[in-house]
């Protein structure tokens, strides 16, 4: 700011609107004071700059500078209140507003001009700047163009404004007001989740879907525009009679855009019709998650073996399809005979990695290999152009013996639940022989259990009954009694011995803590089992799941105390996990709901009542 002093600085902050603007442009300033000082200060050291004027400015400067010392001494508590909004004009509900007005917005405080960038929203969009008063506490939208005769206008400040001292909106702030005589009363609520919590400043975007029947996020802007607040509820107000889409996503790259690959997005579980009868609904439950549009193929395919083939793909697959050999195909390209595919199995815990067992190759011959209906984490099929690989056949043989990667629980757990589920991982598939483990406890009584396969590579040892509370217990793994499908035998680290001993330790009842109540569904069309998890919210690998197949009583047991997170989805396809829907074409997400706020699980007892319902 250099020249002549005309009066208090004008900050201006140019929104371009969503409508116009491009999809890459982003809010920029086009002038704007930098640093926080005194506005007298500033007055004086910008007015006074003649070298004949130093002296009164001197002057000037000491006498306020005395003045600052006749005030409050420095210091205090730190400033941890939010800001909050004492004054709007237009006030909310006002009809009839000239087309000319620039709506003044007046805050508690002085607030960080540069976070109203991000979190002004007015809609129908239409380009507008920022004016600040020399406090820094009433901010001024000047619109640059008419506003449009006969026409709601709903502005929104997010929870993204701040105040000086980073203290931000606890809650969204809606207002309305018409240039008409009328103002619309449509309203939507909902809560934005992301890893299964309620989650702050999503923006959360409604399209009109009559104006634009398939919109897409990454492309298309929308009609309404808010965010979520501390508690991830949002609620659109003053929406026109309309059917909507609801979308949120959370903006990594702060450029106020949906970006595909980066952006956690969620979708609803159902479109929202407003009509005359039903003016408002919710709440909707838009689960968050990152959308790969990349499919799976095939990186690349190499015989370590004779009977062995590493694959790597391009992403993660899921365990349920890459178990199934089916979804494999070997023939030899020279004399076209097919080469069998005996197991598969994924290398944890790289979910890209696969191992094929086949039978024998034909060393120096050319394989290729050709995948079908394989499927990745989000559900998606491997990519059918891009699904083959050659490799030669090898003459090697496996001289290696299988290695035990992990066991759970770790050696010297405490607190293990009465009935675990004892996991052994090894690096490559094994049979394991009868009483190849044991478990018993410190009076060497066995725990009577059995032995099942998720995977080829992963042994789970389940006890028939529970176990005794803040009881020792020893596993026992026998050497000898475990070999590859080359017969050779589990490795001994310990040369001296013909086991390996993992401890661990049973939880006191005492310490358990419950939580229990019912599953509602206001939709009774709707079917699908329920999956119900809680999470500590410390230690989030502290996650325990419960299955019931439709709606009714649930109880989460063997609880350690802590604060949790409790949420559920309906598993309308019954494929055991949460399907998040796509844009294109529009496939809802399965329906979910969180328990609001945290839980307070305390020892020995039981939290009744949290129930879980389901709008439909």
């Amino acid at each position: 700011m250099a020249g002549k002093f005309t009066g208090p600085p004008v900050f201006l902050l140019k929104a371009v609107p969503i409508a116009r603007m491009n999809i890459s442009q982003h809010t920029t300033y086009e002038a704007g004071i930098k640093e926080e000082r005194d506005p007298r200060v500033r007055f004086y050291a910008t007015a006074c700059m003649p070298y004949t004027a130093h002296l009164l400015c001197l002057f000037l400067l000491l006498i306020l500078g005395a003045c600052a010392q006749e005030g409050a001494p420095p210091g205090g508590p730190p400033d941890t209140f939010a800001p909050y909004v004492v004054d709007l004009t237009p006030s909310d509900g006002t009809v009839q507003v000239p087309v000319n007005s620039s709506p003044v917005i007046t805050f508690n405080e002085r607030i960080d001009f540069r976070s109203l960038e991000d979190a002004v929203f007015v809609v129908p969009l239409i380009p507008f700047k920022f004016k600040s008063n020399w406090d820094g506490d009433e901010i001024t939208l000047q619109f640059e163009e008419p506003l449009q005769q006969n026409k709601t206008y709903v502005i929104t400040l997010g929870t993204t404004v701040r105040d000086l001292r980073n203290n931000r909106l606890t809650s969204a702030v809606v207002y309305a007001f018409s240039t008409g005589d009328l103002i619309d009363q449509g309203e939507i609520t909902g809560v934005v989740a992301l890893n299964d919590r309620p989650t702050l400043g999503a923006f959360v975007w409604a399209y009109n879907i009559r104006l634009k029947p398939e919109p897409d996020p990454a492309k298309i802007p929308p009609d309404y525009i808010v965010q979520s607040g501390e508690d991830g509820t949002f609620r659109f107000t003053n929406l026109s009679i309309n059917p909507y889409r609801i979308f949120a996503f959370r903006d990594q790259g702060r450029d106020r855009r949906y970006d595909i690959g980066m952006d956690p997005l969620g979708l609803p579980t159902r479109d929202v019709i407003l009509s005359k009868d039903q003016v408002s609904s919710g709440p909707l439950w838009l689960q968050l998650a990152v959308r790969d549009t990349v499919a799976m193929y095939i990186s690349s395919a190499r015989a370590t073996q004779n009977n062995q083939v590493d694959v790597r793909l391009s992403k993660a697959v899921q365990a349920e399809t890459a178990s199934d050999v089916t979804h494999y195909h070997v023939v030899d390209t020279q004399r076209g005979e097919p080469l069998e595919v005996l197991t598969a199995y994924r290398n944890l815990p790289d979910s890209t990695s696969l191992t094929l067992r086949t039978a024998s190759q034909t060393a120096g011959s050319t394989y290729r290999l050709t995948i079908s209906d394989l499927r990745d984490y989000g559900g998606a099929l491997i990519y059918t152009a891009d699904n083959t690989a050659d490799f030669t056949g090898s003459s090697g043989e496996d001289t290696v013996p299988p290695t035990l990667k992990t066991v759970s629980p770790a050696n010297r757990s405490q607190n293990v639940p009465l009935q675990p589920n004892i996991v052994l991982t090894f690096n490559e598939p094994v049979i394991m022989e009868d009483n190849s483990i044991t478990v018993v406890d410190t009076l060497d009584q066995r725990v009577v259990g059995t032995i099942y396969w998720p995977a080829p590579t992963v042994a789970v040892f389940r006890p028939e009954g529970s176990l005794a509370p803040n009881m020792q217990y020893t596993l026992y793994i026998i050497i000898n009694r475990i070999r590859d499908l080359s017969g050779q035998w589990l490795e001994n680290s310990n040369s001296e011995s013909d086991s390996i001993s993992h401890t661990f330790t049973t939880v006191d009842p005492n310490e358990y803590g419950v939580v229990s109540g019912s599953v509602i569904d206001e939709d009774s069309t709707t079917t699908g089992a329920i999956y119900i998890s809680i999470t500590n919210v410390l230690n989030r690998t502290n996650t325990y799941q419960t299955r019931i197949p439709t709606v009714g009583p649930y109880s989460l047991n063997q609880l350690m105390s802590g604060r949790y997170t409790l949420y559920a989805y309906r598993d309308a396809n019954n494929n055991g996990r949460f399907d998040i829907g796509t844009v294109l074409p529009f496939i809802p997400a399965e329906r979910a709901i969180a328990h609001a706020g945290t839980l307070s699980v305390r020892s020995s007892w039981e939290l009744e009542g949290v129930d879980l319902r389901f709008r439909p």
